[in-house]
């Protein structure tokens, strides 16, 4: 059930929370990577819902611009 005040999910490229399998396209991983690579604080820190983990698409664009980890 939704309520009025329910934020709408936004599109993906305006801000819409990434998923490990859509880290993994975007870098061109395999998602196991992204679990590691998370694990050892090499990616963003992701954004923890309940079981689930989450990254912001601006944190991700960023961090790719800063050389993903090289700079």
């Amino acid at each position: 059930m939704t309520f009025p005040s329910d934020p709408k999910p936004a599109s993906k490229a305006g801000g819409q929370l990434l998923t490990i399998d859509d880290v993994a396209e975007r870098l061109n991983i395999h998602k196991n990577t992204v679990r590691r690579q998370a694990a050892i604080g090499a990616l963003p820190r992701p954004i923890k819902i309940g079981n689930s983990i989450r990254w912001r698409p601006s944190d991700i664009e960023r961090w790719i611009q800063e050389g993903g980890g090289d700079g």
